[in-house]
């Protein structure tokens, strides 16, 4: 069996090198034929087949405002509208806010870089199911205007910047000239859907504009202060919060009404 095979083989070489315009176009549309399949895969493996790293997805509800004006819907809020969607809200559990960012990173050795960050507040950590590798999430505190700068990082520049060294935490980094603490990794799929998010908004994204494959690198406390931030101001803050038990996406809506 083994010598025919070898000589079924050898005929076809033979064939092939006396063809070689067909032997390019077959050796094509094979390389075509398997990266097709692979893209396909890939994207299947990504959204039907890896587990969403959050508990009750079914339950996470994105928040939008309409503007009066221009009948802009999926516009992202204010801060002191999220302020008040958060402390007013019975029918969504947490509220949480989030912000695309680019900021600049000075290493402590090598060029300063553009890196892809978020401003987030701190029950966005729990609503996305951000997993911390080493460390911790920053708290509820360090999440209030005026408290000390501290940061979480992802486990790709962990590994840049510390070769994966434990002592990372607890580390300075600078982000446009403003020092930090790191006090977590989070893991691969920290940023899982947030690009999504991002896009979903009417405007606003940042870098999710810009290039789908980003990858978020920096996580900051948001550090909302209503008491600084106009109502008509800056709306570029993506709300994303849980359902409460026994509510529903109409009933979030009509008491959301109601507050605005």
């Amino acid at each position: 069996y083994i010598t025919e095979m070898r000589q079924d083989m050898g005929y076809a070489v033979r064939v092939l090198r006396r063809t070689p315009g067909f032997t390019a176009a077959a050796l094509l549309t094979l390389a075509l034929g398997i990266g097709t399949t692979t893209a396909i895969f890939s994207v299947v493996q990504a959204v039907l087949l890896r587990p969403v790293p959050f508990p009750q997805p079914e339950r996470l509800v994105l928040m939008w405002e309409t503007d009066r004006n221009s009948g802009t819907t999926r516009e992202p809020a204010s801060i002191p509208d999220f302020v008040d969607y958060r402390e007013r809200s019975r029918q969504v559990d947490r509220v949480g806010a989030l912000v695309s960012l680019d900021v600049n990173l000075t290493p402590n050795s090598g060029d300063p870089r553009r890196v892809s960050a978020l401003g987030a507040s701190a029950d966005v950590v729990d609503l996305l199911g951000m997993r911390i590798v080493a460390g911790r999430a920053f708290s509820v505190e360090e999440d209030r205007p005026g408290r000390a700068r501290v940061a979480l990082i992802s486990d790709r520049l962990w590994e840049q910047l510390f070769a994966r060294d434990p002592s990372a935490v607890g580390a300075s980094i600078r982000l446009n000239d403003i020092t930090a603490e790191i006090v977590g990794v989070v893991s691969s799929t920290a940023d899982f859907g947030v690009l999504q998010v991002l896009s979903a908004a009417a405007y606003a994204r940042g870098f999710a504009d810009r290039d789908p494959r980003t990858r978020v690198d920096v996580w900051l406390p948001l550090r909302a202060d209503p008491a600084n931030a106009p109502r008509g101001g800056n709306h570029s803050f993506v709300m994303i919060g849980r359902l409460a038990s026994g509510a529903t996406v109409s009933s979030a809506h009509d008491e959301m009404t109601q507050i605005a």
